[in-house]
């Protein structure tokens, strides 16, 4: 058994403040996470972060994408756009670091 730190969704849609489906939580969220990650990856510890992207028909979106067709639906965070893009303030090791884009 291993300890990891798994930073899921923490993308522009969620976070930037430009899109409706965005929140402000403590301000200092985005530092913690920086930390946190910082820490287990000075320990040896993997670090893992998790963004959604979809297809252009947004076929790929399962279920999810059926629930609602607003320009801010899940099924419309496109790859390649702002909305899926992370955090500019995250900090994250593109050599280390997994990275993965989720599917429902």
């Amino acid at each position: 058994r291993r300890l990891a730190v798994v930073n899921v969704d923490i993308q522009k849609a969620y976070t930037s403040g430009e899109f409706p489906t965005s929140y402000t939580t403590d301000p200092r969220q985005l530092d913690y996470v920086n930390e946190l990650s910082a820490s287990a990856r000075s320990r040896g510890l993997p670090v893992v972060w998790t963004h959604v992207a979809y297809m252009e028909d947004g076929s790929d979106a399962g279920v999810w994408g059926t629930r609602t067709n607003t320009p801010d639906s899940l099924q419309n965070i496109k790859f390649d756009s702002r909305r899926s893009e992370f955090d500019d303030r995250l900090q994250i090791d593109r050599v280390r670091d997994a990275v993965y884009c989720k599917k429902m």
